[in-house]
This record gives C-alpha cells, structure tokens and sequence, in this order.
C-alpha cells in the first residue's frame, strides 16, 4: 500500500510557530494534535486501474484494516518480523503469488490480511466486506491482475492483437473503430452507453 500524502487539516487557532514547539516532546506533540488537529485525512493511491467490477476491491481492504487496526498491528508486528515485511516488499513486484517467502506460504499471509479486512469492515455494518470477495478469489487462484493480462496479450498471437484484445478485456467502452469512421467518437459513444 503506497500512501500518497497525509492531508492535515487544522483549526483556525493552529499556527505554524506553536506546531515546530510541539516537536520538543512526544507528550507535547499529542497535546498540541489534540488541540488543533481537526481531521487527518489518508489519501491512498495503490490501485489506479483495478480491472473491470473490482474498482472498490483495494480501497475496501485498505478501509477494512484500518477499521480493525489493533488485530492488524498484532499480526503484523507481532506475528512477523520487520525483515520479513521488507523481503516481502521486495519480492512483490516479480514473484508469483503460489510463493513462500521466509518460510511463510504468501496466499496464507494474504488471507489472513483479506480475513482481517473483512472483519474490520463486518463491525461497520454496511455490507461493504462483499467488495472484498474479488481480492479472495484471486488468492484462491493464485492469479494477479497482471497474470491475466499477459495471458490475454500472449494468446492474441501478436502485438497488435495483444493490444487489442487487452483493451477488450479490460478497457471500458473499447469499440475497434471500420474505415473511415471517427474512432474517437466510437468510443465517446461506447463509453456514454448508446
């Protein structure tokens, strides 16, 4: 999960001279926080094209966690080791989900973390665990977004074919445009739903 920036937004009293000061102590600091911290916002930014119907999947484990932080911080500080999170940071980019990674199976680490979520979101009482059942189902396949990706580029044959049937798959409102019509406004009508 990638944090793009933490949004601060402080009372009208707050002040930048008073806010350095607090940095004098960790007691400090909270006061201060209390005082004039209105609201924090966490904007996140890990998924910025989920595919197709699962467009709420990352933000609801992200939610779901957050809602049931205690149980997380237990598991993941407790259950596992600083060293083990970072050499799983490492080998998330190039290794296959059916991995183990410092002895630990990784669907199983996951499932845990999609149980944890869902339970977090359970308490909220908006049905909103039901947004993490694609994230499930790709852990019980051992399949990524990317995996599939490549598996529709590399069964099209060619890269021209791979690209279309890419945007097929996975693009909204993608129409291959016939000769001589505008393609750009094929695809404004595909997309509006006419």
């Amino acid at each position: 999960m990638y944090l793009s920036r933490l949004r601060w937004n402080f009372g009208e009293q707050a002040n930048l001279t008073d806010l350095t000061g607090a940095f004098d102590s960790e007691a400090a600091l909270q006061q201060y926080l209390d005082t004039h911290l209105k609201k924090l916002y966490i904007e996140v930014r890990s998924d910025s094209c989920p595919p197709p119907q699962e467009e709420l999947a990352t933000l609801a484990f992200y939610l779901g966690l957050l809602e049931h932080l205690p149980a997380v911080s237990e598991y993941v500080f407790e259950k596992h080791s600083a060293a083990f999170w970072r050499t799983v940071l490492a080998h998330a980019e190039y290794a296959p989900l059916d991995s183990r990674i410092a002895g630990h199976w990784l669907p199983d680490v996951l499932h845990t973390l999609l149980d944890l979520a869902r339970q977090g979101l359970s308490h909220r009482g908006f049905g909103e665990q039901l947004y993490l059942e694609p994230l499930h189902s790709r852990v019980n396949r051992l399949t990524t977004p990317a995996d599939e990706a490549l598996d529709v580029f590399e069964c099209a044959g060619s890269d021209t074919a791979g690209l279309i049937a890419l945007a097929r798959q996975f693009g909204k409102g993608f129409e291959r445009a016939g000769d001589g019509e505008n393609r750009q406004t094929r695809l404004h009508v595909a997309a509006a739903g006419n």
